[in-house]
């Protein structure tokens, strides 16, 4: 997946990026999962996924 990130906003309760994605596929976020984050992705609530054991991630599709 060739993508670009953004970090808009960086807080210990709220982190906001922007990306840009030429297809579909799943972010991982070197940050550690807990099952207390939500995300949302266009506006929409997403799932939270657990990706290389530790880390979150989500997936997105192809745009921005």
């Amino acid at each position: 997946m060739s993508f670009s990130i953004t970090i808009l906003e960086y807080t210990p309760n709220k982190v906001v990026y922007r990306y840009q994605a030429k297809s579909e596929g799943i972010i991982t976020f070197p940050e550690a999962y807990d099952d207390g984050w939500s995300v949302t992705v266009r506006g929409q609530r997403a799932q939270v996924l657990q990706t290389n054991l530790i880390f979150r991630g989500v997936a997105v599709k192809k745009g921005e």
